[in-house]
């Protein structure tokens, strides 16, 4: 007895020691030699867990729906047996007694929650055949028997039972019946449908697939499959054969919409039929299997179960008990059958292949007839781009595939080059800069859309490239592209690797001091250990700083600090510096220092380099720092007051690398360096310089500061002031600008400066009204440092405008009134001719009065007389206004007027002498006559013409 599943057989089978129940896999058959085939380990039925075994009789065994798993029957038990890898496991539940013979038994898988799995047997009781069955869940633990359940049939025995998620189909010899799935299993059932068929055909086997129930149905025309839909009962045919055969079992092949049909033909020969499910299959046909098989006579037809063995999709098994198990292979409706690389399936475009594709091979084409590569290994790329690429089934001509890297984007692998069928070469246009195990090597063909195998590539990453390399101090940069990280990668001289960080275009390596020159090898540390980098390289000696860190101004010995001064042992060293290229012996120099003397003084250029060898390398150029100037004194030339001398150190001897600058309040100036020395340095002002700090750089190192005073000097005023103050006085003189000045001890304000500060400065300020001397001081401060300058001078001297009268007689006693300006009655005198003039009344600034009574004889004065006025110390002059009468000799003898100013007449016509007492003679001689005088010259000319001509 046997029964069959779609990718195993449940056989029963005795051995000495009893009974077994033995699940054979097809692939079991198929690797069988000749006509045995070994059947693997089963089961005891005695020897299963639980259960009443004391006399075993099995009335019926199916396959499961799982792989491996078989149901039996026994007269009051039913078991699931499930075979596996890890062992035997079996579980069980009582049945209804019945010994009843040809008992049936199914199982099948539901189809979600209201149609979980099911295990159907028949049961016979005081003649009647009914069914009943288990739910089971996914363990396969027998749960409850649905309330729908048992179902009674009749009398005759039954000989199919199935189910399709739709409906269960039970078939006696004396009816078939339909019972809807999951009503009966949930237990809402409803009556039995009774399949009611015409006399027209003789019918034998039965199916029930995807709600139609086939069977063979036969007339004297021939053999017929017959569909009958389990919804509408309606009706369709496809003819098989015109053989008279008897139907024993039907399967459905999933992908061509076809039915294998088993039959048993006259003289009782076993064989199949192969024929189209539908009439609107256009090429449907009826192959029979050849060589048929000659069965015993009056088979159970029950016991000829069908297999379908999955991965091969066209061979199909039977099992006949007494006689063995039947293969039959079948052929498509394909091209070339698919090439036995795919699978034939019928749909809107007609029949068309589905080819094999899994992670071991990958048929593509409209027949399967093409191959996908299968990779297995990606060799880390070069230079370029350039990989090897291993694994199987690579074309050499004609190649429609492309390969490429995926990782999230595609980098396809351009160029393919044949090696063999195992290996190819092919260049990546772009590459991935860091390893990860998630690329997949994609394989896709360029005509057939979809047909595309992956195959996961660990740590695949492009050789990094090195395009520079270049040291910076202790640090070495590579830079290219797809670095790796230090776990994928390593850089190394000789046996030292380095430390290094990396990212997609750039290594950064740490250096240490006592690393040698040579070889520098960039490794993938990885794999093949591919090599990326092999090229000589000599490293830099790098300064980093001087001992001490300020160079003094006189030759010194220093030492300079830094990293990998003996990299290169065997070479000689020099030191680069101030025009000079000094030879260093190999005693001064270790890993991390060189010793060398430096020259006297600051020289222009303070970089300062070591070159090994013969420009075999050369270090980086540092810059040389001096100590910083000092200032101690700024003196001011005693002759030139805008040159100065600055007193100091570290000023070196060279006048274009020192700066000397003078920060006032109202900015920064420099000043102009004349000479320069160690300890002093000669400068000139500017002509508006200002006080202020004085520093200095020197090559560029700045100094300390000093102070800036400068020494005022007054040289004069433009205009004596005036005694009321009304104007404002201009200071002229040196460096007055930005100076504080007193006028007679008292603060004055100056309201505007000149702009050049010497050799000619002014200051123009306010005053004090007043009188007498001034004493005006210039005052320059600076932090504690006060610097004078005094000038002496005094107010205007008192102006005398007017005096009346303007005239006065000896011995007459006159008042006289005088105004003019600048006369301050303080300590003040007026003399008249020096004599007193005694002050009476004083109105100034408007006049003032005094009175004289002259007793100077008027012949001895020469007018106009003197007016002097003495006003505290400070005298005034008129000597222009006030005359002093002079009386004429006899009055002029009433023949003139008195010039009282000279004393002198002035006579009139016909008058003369110094008293005008003279009377002028009318009849004087006529020679004396100007007209007669000119008669003769006349008389003379004309006589002297006369005689030339």
């Amino acid at each position: 007895m046997g029964s069959s599943g779609f990718n195993f057989i449940c056989i029963v089978g005795s051995t000495g020691s009893g009974s077994k129940i033995y699940a054979l896999t097809t692939q079991t058959i198929l690797n069988s030699t000749g006509s045995s085939i070994p059947l693997p380990t089963g089961t005891l039925l005695n020897s299963l867990s639980g259960g009443p075994f004391p006399s075993v009789d099995i009335l019926a065994i199916a396959a499961g729906y799982n792989p491996g798993q078989c149901f039996v029957k026994t007269s009051s038990t039913i078991f699931q047996i499930s075979f596996s890898d890890s062992g035997i496991t079996s579980s069980y539940a009582s049945a209804a007694t019945s010994s009843h013979p040809n008992q049936f038994i199914f199982a099948a898988r539901g189809s979600g929650f209201n149609a979980p799995n099911i295990v159907m047997y028949s049961i016979s009781s005081g003649g009647t055949i009914s069914v009943s069955g288990y739910l089971l869940n996914e363990n396969n633990d027998f749960q409850t028997i649905p309330t729908g359940f048992p179902v009674t049939i009749g009398t005759a025995p039954i000989s199919y039972m199935n189910a399709d998620g739709m409906n269960m189909i039970i078939k006696s010899a004396l009816s078939t019946n339909i019972l809807p799935y999951s009503t009966y299993i949930s237990g809402t059932s409803s009556p039995v449908t009774s399949v009611t068929f015409d006399s027209v055909f003789t019918r034998t086997g039965l199916f029930l697939n995807s709600g139609f129930i086939y069977s063979c149905a036969k007339n004297a025309s021939g053999v017929y499959l017959e569909a009958l839909s389990s919804y509408d009962m309606q009706v369709m045919y496809n003819f098989i054969t015109v053989d008279n055969i008897n139907c024993v079992n039907f399967y459905s092949e999933p992908f061509q919409i076809r039915m294998i049909v088993s039959a048993i033909w006259p003289n009782n020969l076993y064989g199949f039929a192969y024929v189209g499910k539908f009439p609107a299959d256009s090429q449907s046909e009826t192959t029979t299997v050849t060589p048929a098989i000659t069965i015993p006579a009056n088979p159970v037809v029950g016991d000829f179960q069908l297999g379908f063995y999955t991965p091969y999709r066209k061979s199909i098994f039977s099992a006949i008990p007494s006689v063995g198990i039947l293969k039959f292979d079948y052929t498509s409706f394909c091209t070339d059958d698919c090439n036995n690389h795919g699978v034939c399936n019928f749909g809107n475009e007609g029949y068309t292949c589905t080819c094999t594709q899994d992670n071991s091979v990958y048929f593509y084409g409209t027949s399967c007839d093409k191959q996908l590569p299968k990779i297995t290994y990606v060799k880390t790329p070069y230079f370029g781009g350039l990989t090897t690429i291993t694994g199987n089934y690579f074309a050499s001509s004609d190649v429609d595939y492309t390969i490429s890297i995926n990782n999230g984007t595609s980098i396809v692998c351009s160029n393919m080059q044949f090696i063999n069928t195992t290996a190819i070469t092919c260049n990546f246009d772009r590459l991935y800069s860091d390893p990860t195990s998630v690329l997949v090597a994609s394989v896709y063909s360029l005509n057939v859309q979809g047909a595309e195998s992956g195959f996961g590539i660990a740590s695949f990453y492009a050789t990094p490239i090195v395009t520079s390399v270049t040291q910076n101090n202790d640090q070495l940069t590579l830079t290219g592209t797809n670095f790796l990280a230090e776990t994928y990668q390593s850089i190394a001289f000789g046996t030292n690797t380095l430390s290094c960080q990396s990212s997609s275009t750039q290594t950064v390596c740490g250096l240490s001091s006592t690393l040698v020159s040579g070889v520098m090898k960039g490794n993938i540390k990885y794999g093949n250990m591919d090599i990326f980098y092999n090229q000589n390289y000599n490293f830099r000696p790098w300064i980093t700083g001087t001992l001490p860190q300020f160079i003094p101004t006189d030759s010194s010995v220093v030492v300079l600090q830094g990293i990998l001064f003996t990299a290169n042992p065997t070479d000689t060293y020099k030191v680069n510096f101030a025009g000079q290229s000094i030879s260093v012996p190999p005693g001064n120099i270790t890993s991390t220092s060189i010793t060398v003397t430096f020259p006297d003084g600051i020289p222009v250029s303070r970089q300062l380099s070591i070159v090994v060898g013969d420009n075999l390398a050369t270090s980086n150029s540092y810059s040389i720092v001096y100590n910083e100037p000092d200032l101690t004194q700024c003196t001011q030339d005693v002759d030139t007051h805008n040159k100065f001398t600055i007193t100091g150190s570290n000023f070196g001897n060279l006048t274009q690398l020192v700066t000397v600058s003078v920060e006032p309040v109202s900015g920064i100036y420099n000043a102009t360096v004349l000479s320069v020395s160690k300890t002093s340095i000669e400068i000139q002002l500017p002509n508006d310089a200002e006080k202020g700090l004085m520093f200095a750089t020197v090559a560029e190192q700045d100094s300390n500061s000093i102070v800036l005073n400068l020494q005022p000097k007054i040289t004069g005023i433009t205009s004596l002031p005036s005694t009321n103050g009304s104007n404002s006085i201009t200071i002229q003189g040196e460096y007055l600008k930005g100076t504080q000045y007193t006028f007679n001890g008292v603060d004055i304000t100056c309201t505007a400066y000149s702009t050049l500060n010497y050799p000619n400065s002014w200051a123009e300020c306010t005053y004090p009204s007043g009188s007498g001397t001034i004493a005006l001081k210039a005052f320059s401060s600076l932090e504690n440092q006060v610097l004078t300058s005094e000038y002496q001078t005094h107010y205007k001297a008192p102006s005398i405008l007017t005096i009346s009268p303007s005239s006065y007689k000896k011995s007459q006693n006159v008042t006289f009134v005088i105004t003019g300006y600048d006369i301050v009655f303080t300590d003040i005198y007026i003399t008249i001719q020096g004599e007193d003039c005694l002050i009476i009344e004083n109105n100034l600034p408007a006049n003032i009065s005094c009175n004289l009574k002259s007793e100077i004889d008027p012949s001895t004065i020469q007018n106009p007389v003197s007016i002097k006025i003495s006003s505290n110390g400070i005298v005034g002059y008129n000597n222009a206004t006030l005359i002093y009468e002079k009386s004429c000799m006899n009055s002029c003898s009433s023949q003139g007027t008195c010039d009282v100013t000279s004393g002198k007449c002035q006579c009139n016509d016909g008058f003369t002498g110094d008293d005008c007492s003279t009377v002028v003679d009318t009849s004087s001689d006529i020679s004396s006559s100007p007209i007669i005088k000119i008669t003769l010259l006349m008389t003379i000319l004309f006589n002297l013409i006369s005689i030339f001509f």
